[in-house]
């Protein structure tokens, strides 16, 4: 069986700034606005009937998946809907594919329509099909042609199921006066030969203490075919800039911080990221204040990321942040801390996975294959990377067998867990105010990772 390839969920390409590939979300809800963690009935009124949509993390519907509940199975349609009866009560769901190894928990739901997030696997098979096209075009506008030299831009393209082989073109050359021509760039993806997305060119004068002087913007929608040339102009308009500002504290002992703010667009896999790097706050007091261009037509929102330098190794992600806010100031939630295992390092069917936490809140647990090349266990292509969301505190290992995630003995997994803040149940996290709406202001507070060899 082929090794598999681990397709990075953060790619990130600096030209005169920095465009940050991540899983960004958008929101696509049917029950949007309802009050979080409200126990609808299903559309027939019968209490034990469950009508749910399956997501990605940046809204498009996932097709195809297999959805598990109390012994009953269902499919996802086309919008990534699906629909199973004889369920009462508070029930376990879980998500898989029979092609993927990426397998979604959530423990402990009572909504009656829950909207769900799963992704892909993250490892794909080196011998899986790619589709391959490239980009290349003319940008026009209100600039000053041949483009100044201190005029930069940068390009992003966005599409909802792009899985990877990501490639950015940024030499500028001109063109006589028809603008600077652009490209190639190259977009790899998996799935239909087609493939639809939106072709995002952005840029400013940068000067040395002002990187938004005069910034530009173009949008385009754009389809690429499988192993052809697409041919764009876009035209960029002038956007304003504002300010946000806020103030960054630590809280339970932490001491330094790296951070940035960027720009999550609604309904693509990518954010744009806004040259402000927040680490500069601990020498100003804590106090943070970014000049950032006004990126509204987009349809998104400002988002805050924090990588704790310590050894808490945490993640914090604060979202919702508007032009011309002064208080977008993050309120720090502490990471779980894994409990020391009984025998460091190696886990079975008897070991208990326990983190620090507290009752009413929800935790987001993440095993995925740690792969070494080493490793003398084979690759059964399937149950190698687990999200598992609870309110618990505690996770058997023998339990990831009921959700079909098989750890065969002298395989290495990592390990983390995730405060989902502030969430307090595993409903409001499949709400349509959960993390899959950019409308959400939420925090992912991450532990130290460990690294556990399964045994007999």
């Amino acid at each position: 069986m082929s090794r598999p390839v681990r397709i990075t969920g953060k790619i990130r390409v600096c030209l005169f700034i920095c465009l940050l590939f991540t899983d960004g979300a958008s929101a696509h809800a049917d029950d949007r606005g309802r009050r979080p963690g409200a126990s609808d009935q299903g559309r027939d009124g019968s209490t034990g009937r469950i009508t749910g949509r399956v997501l990605r993390a940046w809204g498009s519907p996932m097709e195809a998946r297999v959805i598990h509940v109390n012994g009953h199975r269902a499919a996802t349609r086309k919008d990534g809907a699906f629909d199973i009866g004889g369920v009462s009560g508070t029930y376990d769901l879980w998500i898989e594919h029979d092609r993927e190894e990426r397998v979604t928990v959530y423990r402990g739901l009572t909504r009656r329509n829950p909207l769900l997030e799963h992704e892909g696997s993250t490892n794909i098979p080196s011998d899986r099909h790619w589709n391959k096209a490239s980009i290349s075009g003319i940008v026009r506008g209100d600039l000053s042609f041949p483009i100044e030299k201190d005029q930069r831009l940068s390009f992003l393209f966005m599409a909802e199921t792009a899985a990877g082989g990501w490639g950015m073109g940024s030499r500028m050359g001109q063109d006589g006066n028809l603008g600077p021509r652009f490209g190639r760039m190259t977009i790899g993806w998996e799935g239909k030969p087609t493939l639809a997305g939106t072709l995002i060119a952005i840029g400013s004068k940068m000067k040395k203490d002002n990187l938004w002087l005069d910034p530009v913007l173009g949008v385009q929608p754009v389809v690429v075919n499988d192993k052809a040339e697409t041919t764009v102009e876009l035209t960029l308009i002038h956007l304003s800039t504002g300010r946000i500002a806020g103030e960054i504290r630590p809280t339970g002992g932490y001491r330094s911080w790296n951070g940035y703010l960027d720009f999550r667009p609604d309904g693509g896999r990518g954010s744009i990221d806004l040259g402000c790097r927040l680490d500069d706050a601990w020498r100003s007091q804590g106090r943070f204040d970014c000049l950032v261009p006004d990126l509204s037509v987009l349809h998104g929102q400002y988002c805050m990321s924090l990588i704790d330098g310590t050894a808490h190794g945490s993640t914090l992600e604060h979202c919702g942040g508007t032009i011309g806010m002064t208080d977008f100031s993050p309120t720090f939630q502490p990471p779980p801390e894994l409990h020391a295992l009984d025998k460091p390092g190696l886990v079975n069917t008897k070991t208990v996975l326990a983190w620090s936490g507290e009752a009413k809140a929800v935790y987001a647990v993440d095993v995925h294959w740690s792969y070494d090349g080493e490793s003398s266990a084979d690759n059964d292509g399937k149950g190698v990377d687990l999200r598992l969301y609870t309110t618990g505190t505690r996770l058997a290992w023998k339990d990831l067998e009921r959700y079909g995630v098989k750890t065969p003995p002298g395989r290495k997994y990592e390990v983390t867990v995730s405060r989902m803040f502030p969430y307090r149940t595993v409903d409001e996290i499949a709400s349509g105010s959960g993390p899959l709406s950019h409308t959400a202001d939420y925090q992912r507070a991450t532990s130290t990772p460990i690294e556990v060899k399964v045994v007999e």
